[in-house]
């Protein structure tokens, strides 16, 4: 959740340790995974590798950033949107097509 300030609130605790993640909308994240999923199918990567692939290029913040876009598209569109902002940067990956 955004705090009064507009920043992302943490979470505090999870057993008694500190996991410092920020309190997300489900959608989001229901939206982050499903996006990851297909990014690990279309990029043919395994899971571990698009998982510090989408660390490096900050992939999960980027899908938090463009929800207000990115949840009246399909996830294919998504991952066009993705996939050319990885372009505009200079990132290479490996796509299906």
């Amino acid at each position: 959740m955004l705090n009064d300030d507009g920043e992302l609130e943490k979470l505090e605790e999870y057993n008694g340790e500190d996991i410092g993640i920020p309190d997300i909308p489900e959608q989001i994240i229901y939206m982050q995974v499903r996006l990851f999923h297909l990014a690990c199918k279309q990029w043919h990567k395994p899971v571990r590798e698009c998982a510090r692939f989408f660390k490096e290029h900050g992939l999960f913040q980027i899908i938090y950033d463009l929800w207000d876009g990115f949840h009246i598209q399909g996830d294919d569109a998504c991952m066009k949107d993705i996939e050319n902002i990885l372009k505009r940067n200079g990132v290479e990956y490996e796509s299906k097509e």
